[in-house]
């Protein structure tokens, strides 16, 4: 398997554009050549596009009963904000939105094939919401601190992590 380019991020001194950046490179690694293609070719998510991918998980008739889309459409929202953050603190790069974007869909969508282990990814997803509200405040009131909007560039690369490792599983032969 070939190593996909990375995005094209300067890092110095910020630990969380660090993270973030290396988090999508390792994503990107455990993928196959179409499945690269296919993330490559993701693009930055409106807000219509985030209601219908939460749609579909609605309408799938073994998740019906739990309504997880509409459970975790508040995270999917709050990721597709995401572009906001890069547009404002990685301007040379705003590609690494889409690859966030298409990380945690991509998940989703392998995850919705073990509905077990969806329920269980669902409900970290839902954990990690919890903290959306916050850093997307923060990252509002506080445009002007580098540090600040690095930090909120760790938790999305800790999100990417959690889909790297969640992927790895899903993708293990005979589960």
């Amino acid at each position: 398997m070939s190593q996909p380019a990375g995005p094209a991020v300067s890092v110095s001194n910020e630990p969380g554009k660090q993270r973030l950046t290396a988090a999508l490179v390792n994503f990107q690694s455990q993928l196959d050549p179409t499945d690269q293609v296919t993330l490559s070719q993701t693009s930055q998510p409106d807000v219509a596009a985030v209601t219908e991918f939460a749609a579909t998980f609605n309408n799938r008739s073994n998740l019906k009963r739990k309504r997880l889309g509409d459970k975790i459409q508040p995270f999917l929202l709050f990721i597709q904000s995401f572009s906001d953050v890069v547009g404002v603190y990685i301007q040379s790069e705003p590609k690494v939105a889409a690859l966030v974007w298409g990380s945690v869909k991509f998940v989703l969508q392998i995850a919705s094939n073990y509905f077990d282990y969806f329920v269980k990814i669902s409900d970290m997803i839902l954990k990690l919401q919890h903290h959306c509200p916050i850093m997307e405040r923060i990252s509002k009131l506080f445009q002007n601190s580098e540090k600040l909007q690095d930090a909120i560039l760790e938790f999305y690369g800790i999100i990417i992590e959690f889909c790297t490792k969640a992927f790895s599983f899903l993708r293990q032969p005979g589960e």
